[in-house]
C-alpha cells in the first residue's frame, strides 16, 4: 500500500496500491471479506477511468482493442510475434491520435488569437483539463512570456494561504504538508498527480503555518474548501488569508501563463505534475519515431519536495534527510555529520556556519525545523549553487532536500543553545 485516507465518519477509505497488478488482485481477493463483522465492498472511485495503453501493458487485464488475425492454437490466442506486433499498432495508433489533437488545439488557439478572443478565464475549482477531452491529455498550454522562476516569484503572495489551530505536537506540525498533500489527492482537488503543496513553515507560538501552493488554483481551493478540515486529536484547522496574500492582476495572470503556476485551463500542467511528466513522454516519443519494439515509456514521478529556486536564495541553506533518528539523539555523532556537512558546503563557497536543530530538553523545540541542518554563506549565489549541488544527492540511502532560510531564523537558532548544535 502506497498511501491511505480514512473518513471516519462515513467509513470510507480511499487506497493508493503501488502497482496495477496489486490494486487488480485486491480487488479480486480483498471484496467482500468480513472485518469486524463487517463485510468490505471494494469498488473504483467514482472518476475511475482506465489508463492509456493498459491494455498493452497488461493483456489478461483489458479485451483486445481489435481482433488479431491468424489465430493459433485454441481461439482467442496470439503467438508472440503476433501480440508484438498488435501492441505495436496500438501504441503507433495513440501517438499519432494525441498529435492530431494537439495539432488541431494549436490550429484553434491560433484562430482565437487573431480573432482577439483569447485570454486569461476566471479560476475555478474543478479538474485541470476540459470536458470530453482524452484521459491524460490537457489544454494546449499557451507559450510562456517569462521564465517558470519568474513566474514562481510572482505569483507567490497569491498562492500562500495561512493555516490557524495547527497542533503543538511537533510530528504533526512536520507533517502538515504530507497531509494536506494526501488530502488533495483524496478529495480530488489534486487532478493532475504530483504534490500540490511546495512547503509549510510553522510558528508554533503563533499555532499558524504558512503553505506555499504549486498552483494559485490549489490555494485558492484551500481557502474555498478546507476551512474546518479536522487535523490531530480534537482539533480542526482554519484557513485564513495571508499577511502578504495578493491576488494577481489580469495582466500579472497572462505574464505567468504557460509556466504551470495558474492551473487553469491554458496553463501548462504544473511542474513535475503526473501529466507534465506523461505529456513530455509522449512529445519525446513523437518525436523520436521511429518508435523501438516494445511499450511507452512510463514517467516516474518525483516524490520529494521541488528542487531549490534561484530567486528564492537566501544565504541560508536548509538540508534535511541527513541524520537518522539515532544520530540526531547522540551529541558525538550528530557533531561528526555535521563538520562532515560543513567542509562538503565549503567545496561551494565561504561558509560562515553550519547548525542542526535537535529536539530541546523541554521536548520541543518549538518549529518544524528539528532534524534539519541548517548552513549558512557568506553570498546568496554560493548558498544556491550549493543547494543545487546537494539536493538529491543521497546520504546513507536518504535523499538530501535543499531549500532556503532567512539570516534572522539562523541566528535565532544560533543563539539557542538548548536545541542545536552549531559549528562557526
Amino acid at each position: 500500500m502506497a498511501n491511505c485516507f480514512y473518513n471516519k465518519e462515513k467509513r470510507f477509505a480511499f487506497i493508493e496500491i503501488a502497482t496495477v497488478e496489486e490494486a487488480a488482485k485486491c480487488m479480486e481477493s480483498l471484496d467482500g471479506v468480513s472485518i469486524g463483522g463487517s463485510e468490505v465492498k471494494i469498488t473504483r472511485p467514482q472518476d475511475y477511468h482506465q489508463p492509456s495503453g493498459l491494455g498493452l501493458l497488461q493483456p489478461s487485464m483489458a479485451a483486445p482493442m481489435f481482433p488479431a488475425p491468424g489465430m493459433l492454437g485454441m481461439p482467442g490466442m496470439m503467438n508472440p510475434m503476433q501480440q508484438q506486433m498488435m501492441m505495436q499498432q496500438q501504441q503507433q495508433a495513440l501517438l499519432q491520435m494525441q498529435l492530431r489533437q494537439q495539432q488541431m488545439q494549436q490550429a484553434a488557439a491560433m484562430q482565437a488569437s487573431q480573432m482577439g478572443q483569447m485570454g486569461v478565464g476566471t479560476l475555478g475549482f474543478g479538474t485541470l483539463s476540459r470536458p470530453g477531452m482524452m484521459p491524460g491529455m490537457a489544454p494546449l498550454a499557451a507559450k510562456p512570456t517569462i521564465t517558470f522562476e519568474a513566474a514562481m516569484e510572482l505569483s507567490k503572495n497569491a498562492r500562500v494561504i495561512q493555516f490557524g489551530s495547527v497542533p503543538a505536537d511537533a510530528e504533526l506540525q512536520a507533517g502538515l504538508a504530507a497531509f494536506l498533500n494526501e488530502l488533495y489527492k483524496a478529495l480530488k482537488l489534486n487532478t493532475v498527480g504530483g504534490d500540490s503543496v511546495i512547503e509549510a513553515i510553522v510558528d508554533a507560538e503563533a499555532k499558524t503555518a504558512l503553505v506555499e501552493f504549486r498552483t494559485v488554483k490549489e490555494a485558492a481551493a484551500a481557502k474555498a474548501t478546507l476551512n474546518g478540515v479536522e487535523y490531530g486529536p480534537d482539533n480542526k484547522l482554519t484557513v485564513e488569508t495571508a499577511p502578504e496574500y495578493a491576488e494577481l492582476t489580469p495582466e500579472e495572470s497572462k505574464q505567468c501563463l504557460g509556466n504551470g503556476v495558474l492551473g487553469m485551463d491554458g496553463d501548462a500542467p504544473p511542474k513535475g505534475s503526473t501529466l507534465a511528466l506523461a505529456q513530455a513522454a509522449a512529445a519525446a516519443a513523437v518525436a523520436n519515431r521511429p518508435m523501438p519494439m516494445g511499450m511507452l515509456p512510463i514517467p516516474v514521478v518525483p516524490t520529494g519536495p521541488p528542487p531549490p529556486v534561484e530567486t528564492a536564495a537566501t544565504e541560508v541553506v536548509v538540508l534535511s534527510n541527513l541524520f537518522s533518528e539515532a544520530e540526531l539523539l547522540d551529541p558525538e555523532e550528530a557533531s561528526d555529520i555535521l563538520e562532515d556537512t560543513k567542509d562538503k558546503a565549503a567545496e561551494y563557497g565561504e561558509v560562515k556556519g553550519a547548525l542542526v536543530v535537535r529536539q530541546g530538553e523541554g521536548g520541543d523545540a518549538g518549529t518544524s525545523y528539528v532534524g534539519l541542518t541548517l548552513v549558512r554563506f557568506a553570498e546568496s549565489a554560493k548558498a544556491f549553487a550549493a543547494a543545487k549541488a546537494l539536493h538529491g544527492l543521497k546520504f546513507d540511502g536518504r535523499p538530501v532536500a535543499a531549500k532556503f532560510a532567512t539570516i534572522e531564523l539562523f541566528e535565532a537558532f544560533a543563539a539557542d543553545n538548548s536545541v542545536t548544535i552549531k559549528m562557526v
